[in-house]
């Protein structure tokens, strides 16, 4: 499942060319935790800033409510702040949106599978973070 603009720009992209396959879509936080209850995806890609609930907000209820489903968090913001506050909301991982589609793809498809990565460095525009869930 996948939230905001950028997200269903490219998950486009993800679905013709990996083993991927959209569920749902939401453009905020409400839409995001209602479309979750009923599709039940395995990853839901997460827009940090959403209107009426941002993703931060809709990724601690998600985690309560729904702990089962992946969490990839996203933000035009590379900072630390961003990426700390996402995972401390329960997300498995947090990207850049300039980060390329082939390691998108590949980090999705690790999600999917739930392999743990090790904590990388801090987010660059090249860059994803992969937490393993509590």
């Amino acid at each position: 499942m996948i939230t905001r603009e950028y997200a269903r720009r490219s998950a486009r992209s993800l679905e013709e060319r990996a083993q991927l396959h959209i569920v749902g879509e939401a453009t905020n936080g409400l839409e995001a935790i209602a479309q979750a209850h009923a599709l039940r995806p395995d990853v839901i890609l997460m827009d940090v800033s959403m209107p009426q609930m941002d993703g931060i907000e809709a990724t601690t209820r998600l985690r309560a409510e729904l702990p089962s489903i992946e969490i990839l968090g996203m933000s035009m913001q590379p900072g630390a702040e961003v990426r700390q506050a996402i995972g401390d909301a329960g997300a498995s991982g947090f990207f850049v949106k300039d980060l390329d589609t082939p390691r998108l793809i590949e980090h999705l498809l690790v999600l999917h599978a739930n392999i743990v990565l090790p904590m990388s460095s801090p987010p660059t525009e090249q860059n994803l973070t992969l937490t393993p869930n509590s």
